[in-house]
């Protein structure tokens, strides 16, 4: 039939079931026994009899819907397809078309095999609520594919991989594949705090799409959170806006595999990248102001930096630390005025090739080596931002012949810093202090340009080597 039709049946027992229709309308719950289900145009969604979510069941069964999904006119009613205590049980699901595009559903659930899943909402939202997708551990591995560009809701967007909704341990794939390569995905929620996350738990590839995730919608700028619990890969920008009050937590690594091609972090309360970072660009426009008593306006790459197109850290006063091995392209400046740190240890090395300015920072805290290379340039603070070389020893020169400048410099006891690896630098710096406890602390200059020694060498303990 090619005219509209209501489906009131519960179930249909243990045969498939498939209907063709311009309009099927949902006035109950439809359930198969481990059978397909087939929904061939667009399905309206009422309310089930009990008032709950409306709910298609097919156990193994597969469940596709070719057309879009939209609750009844005036109404913002639920659609759950699958029941979420069967996961490692459940068929895969297929919906065609953009659900919510037309009226919006109150919530979404899916749970299946494997998933595809078109667009939620276009310019309005597609759900008042949250929306849940969920693939099951079934014998092939589910995994998630979002073939749409375009995903607005209030409320959170779930897309977990895992075999269970509370576990974090997806190795399955959540792909991208809206649009062509090249194209813009854009995920979108409103809300207030935990009530608009975005959240991945699954291997996510980009895919060669540029994905852009904000959680601050028609003004609601304080944000949500945005959580990747496992890897992002694949060429494509990725584009972060958790707006004043959410942050962004990515536990694995981001482009080890496959690198980015952009970072952009927009807004954030803080930023903390645990794992391995590859991109062609890094870009930081803004994080809240650094709270000592909340602990957030915190930017922090804790795991290996590459950059191989160049690296901007916009003004703001938040903090930056980058604290194991880094490689990055271009001129680098940090524009932040909080708070900049370099390193764990004093093996670790930041390798900035074409050069380093960082004079805007309130102190530079440094464990560990900053080179430049060819004529880059380095500088590390001025009068008003402080070098500290912490325990572990500093080394700031490289291959570069650029210039290197250091601000005012605190040595913890017992600590070198080295400035120079002994070419023809031009060597600036200012007062060099040590610390009022018993160890000792010590300066080397390496130099065979020339060198321009601290304007004040002030130490409670020695600074005991001077070498050109």
């Amino acid at each position: 039939d090619t005219n509209d039709i209501t489906i009131g049946v519960t179930s249909f027992g243990s045969g498939t079931f498939a209907v063709t229709g311009s309009n099927i309308k949902l006035n109950s719950n439809v359930s198969t026994t481990n059978n397909s289900q087939t929904y061939t145009g667009n399905v309206v969604v009422n309310a089930s009899n009990s008032g709950s979510p409306l709910v298609l069941s097919a156990g193994t069964g597969a469940i596709g819907i070719t057309g879009n999904i939209d609750s009844a006119a005036g109404h913002n009613y639920s659609l759950t397809i699958n029941n979420p205590v069967n996961i490692t049980n459940s068929g895969d699901v297929t919906i065609g078309g953009t659900t919510g595009g037309t009226q919006a559903l109150f919530a979404l659930n899916i749970t299946g095999n494997d998933i595809s899943l078109g667009n939620i909402g276009g310019a309005n939202v597609g759900t008042m609520n949250n929306v849940s997708v969920q693939a099951s551990d079934g014998a092939d591995n589910g995994s998630i594919t979002l073939t749409g560009t375009t995903y607005n809701t209030t409320g959170q967007q779930f897309y977990n991989s895992s075999a269970a909704a509370s576990a974090f341990d997806a190795t399955r794939l959540i792909t991208l594949t809206g649009g062509s390569s090249g194209s813009t995905v854009t995920m979108t929620s409103e809300g207030a705090g935990a009530t608009n996350n975005v959240e991945f738990t699954g291997l996510l590839d980009l895919n060669g799409r540029n994905l852009s995730i904000d959680t601050t919608k028609n003004n609601f700028t304080t944000g949500g959170e945005i959580i990747f619990h496992k890897t992002v890969n694949g060429l494509g920008t990725l584009t972060l806006n958790a707006g004043s009050v959410g942050t962004i937590a990515a536990s694995e690594d981001i482009g080890a595999t496959i690198p980015l091609t952009g970072l952009t972090i927009t807004n954030a309360a803080s930023a903390v990248f645990s794992g391995a970072i590859k991109s062609a660009t890094i870009t930081i426009t803004d994080i809240t102001d650094f709270d000592p008593l909340t602990n957030i306006g915190l930017l922090i790459f804790q795991g290996d930096l590459t950059v191989t197109s160049g690296m901007t850290v916009a003004g703001g006063a938040y903090n930056v630390e980058i604290l194991e091995l880094s490689n990055v392209a271009g001129e680098t400046t940090f524009g932040n005025s909080g708070l900049l740190t370099f390193g764990n240890v004093g093996s670790d090395v930041f390798n900035f090739t074409g050069g380093i300015i960082a004079t805007n920072p309130s102190a530079i805290n440094l464990k560990g080596t900053i080179t430049a290379a060819g004529a880059g340039i380095i500088t590390l603070g001025d009068s008003d931002t402080p070098l500290n070389v912490k325990s572990g020893n500093g080394f700031v020169g490289g291959a570069s012949t650029g210039t290197i400048t250091l601000g005012n410099a605190i040595l913890e006891d017992n600590v070198t810093l080295t400035v120079g690896t002994g070419i023809a630098n031009i060597i600036n710096m200012a007062a060099v202090t040590g610390t009022a406890s018993p160890g000792s602390s010590n300066l080397t200059i390496n130099t065979t340009g020339a060198p321009e020694p601290a304007t004040i060498l002030q130490a409670q303990q020695p600074l005991p080597t001077l070498a050109q």
